[in-house]
């Protein structure tokens, strides 16, 4: 119920940031709060320490992971120099869902990575949900992303790649209040979303269908897809659903 932190200590003096410890769990069901896995800064001159992967694995016959706290951070240390030397950021760790998930609360995940120095990159992490997304009362808990912006300054002339985000499974199984993706490399809805609204900012974007409409007693919402520093494809193979509902008794329609 409480934080799982594994974060790397920052370093004192010359040399690379501390990595930051993996979270892996097998369980019946899971239920987690906040984890934190975030590699450490490097301090006078070296590479940002790595973040920790997270990886969750129920394994009952119908398993489900519910996420009750408000973050998952798995992100990358800053590099440092004094010498103007060309230091890599710490990586953002991968996120992985391996079965059902089920948001308990609003919930922000982030693999962005650190700030790198001079010519240094800096790499996010890959966010993977393997099966469904739902919130636990339709149209109520929302899902932030972030994996890093692709082409954007990674702190000196270096270059960031983001990370991909996968939905494997349907988003929004029971709707979701709202998803937004702040930045990715490639952004792929394999199964379609489901949401009160959807806002995406990455390099790419796949989807089968997307709701966003068509619930009685509300308006339609938002579907927002924009591109990130680095400009790539928009494909949507089904429907783009943003219908107002309809209204029951006396009022205008939605």
């Amino acid at each position: 119920t409480g934080l799982i932190d594994t974060r790397g200590g920052t370093r004192t003096g010359a040399g690379n940031g501390f990595a930051g410890g993996a979270v892996t769990i097998d369980g019946d069901t899971i239920a987690v709060n906040t984890i934190n896995t975030s590699g450490g800064n490097a301090d006078t001159e070296g590479l940002g320490g790595n973040a920790g992967l997270v990886t969750l694995n129920a394994t009952n016959a119908t398993p489900t992971i519910t996420l009750n706290g408000a973050t998952i951070t798995a992100q990358g240390g800053n590099a440092a120099t004094a010498t103007a030397a060309n230091n890599n950021a710490g990586t953002g760790g991968a996120v992985t869902f391996q079965d059902a998930v089920i948001l308990g609360t609003n919930v922000s995940i982030s693999t962005t990575p650190g700030t790198a120095t001079g010519s240094g990159t800096a790499t996010g992490g890959v966010i993977s949900f393997q099966s469904t997304v739902a919130a636990t009362s339709a149209g109520v808990q929302t899902l932030t992303l972030a994996a890093g912006d692709t082409g954007a300054t990674a702190g000196g002339t270096g270059l960031v790649t983001g990370g991909d985000i996968t939905f494997t499974g349907a988003a929004g199984t029971t709707r979701l209040g709202g998803l937004t993706i702040n930045s990715g490399d490639d952004v792929n809805f394999v199964a379609g979303v489901t949401s009160n609204a959807l806002t995406t900012t990455s390099k790419s974007f796949t989807a089968t269908t997307i709701t966003t409409g068509s619930v009685a007693g509300q308006a339609g919402g938002a579907v927002d897809i924009n591109m990130g520093t680095t400009d790539g494809a928009v494909s949507i193979t089904g429907l783009i659903d943003t219908r107002g509902g309809t209204r029951t008794g006396a009022g205008n329609g939605f």
